[in-house]
């Protein structure tokens, strides 16, 4: 955890909000305004959230995905999830997201 956030988390608009066990923290959610001229209204986009594995299956992404989507009121909140996994589709889809039928997933690789 502590490596990705020195690698990953550029100031700005950036935020991480994390969770803590007494004084150990078990897990955070990495977040930031996404501006586009294409639409009016910012959105969040959620970067990466990590639980720690003893954590895990006890509410705390749950708990971390609600922190950020009252942060977020009436901003739209978009994210990533890898069909491969065996959680995070169904941690969003259980949480109030839907997959986008507007916008494609496009990706070139040489």
């Amino acid at each position: 955890m502590k490596k990705y956030l020195q690698k990953e988390f550029k100031k700005g608009d950036d935020s991480i909000v994390y969770a803590k066990q007494g004084e150990k923290v078990v897990g955070f959610l990495h977040y930031g305004v996404e501006r586009s001229t294409l639409r009016p209204a910012e959105r969040i986009r959620l970067k990466a959230m990590f639980v720690d594995e003893e954590f895990r299956g006890k509410g705390v992404s749950k708990q971390l995905l609600q922190f950020v989507q009252e942060e977020a009121g009436e901003k739209e909140i978009i994210v990533k999830a890898r069909r491969s996994n065996e959680v995070s589709p169904y941690l969003y889809l259980n949480n109030g997201f839907h997959e986008d039928e507007e916008y494609f997933h496009l990706v070139y690789k040489k």
